[in-house]
């Protein structure tokens, strides 16, 4: 879909995602995100068999946000690899809260930013 026709900006944040377990474990990384969901790059044979699964945002530094906060998600699609052992996974966020709302403002602020002067490279954790 072409930039102009999305409802939201997506802001490009490289970093790694994991899901929760009895312990975290690596699935990939985090393409894009905007105040609407996210896009994942995930070991394909670990995709979230769930619809709905929680992440958590880890702040990069730099941003003045002191904690992580979850968030809840829905798997809206998914590629099938064609020759890559990554499938795309995109998300969208559900039932935020204000103070959600406030925290991806502020992600969003800070990526814009840094954007606009080099590629981001950060952390990103499902849960």
């Amino acid at each position: 879909m072409s930039p102009k026709k999305r409802k939201s900006q997506r802001l490009e944040w490289m970093g790694s995602v994991y899901k929760k377990g009895d312990v975290a474990t690596s699935l990939g990384l985090i393409l894009d995100f905007s105040e609407r969901g996210v896009k994942l790059w995930v070991d394909s044979y670990k995709v979230p068999e769930e619809e709905i699964f929680t992440i958590r945002l880890l702040p990069p530094g730099g941003t003045h946000i002191t904690h992580s906060l979850d968030f809840e998600v829905h798997k809206v699609w998914s590629t099938i690899p064609k020759s890559t052992n990554y499938t795309k996974v995109g998300c969208e966020f559900t039932n935020l809260t204000s103070q959600q709302k406030e925290y991806l403002e502020k992600l969003k602020t800070y990526f814009e930013t840094l954007n606009d002067q080099e590629p981001a490279n950060h952390n990103f954790s499902i849960l």
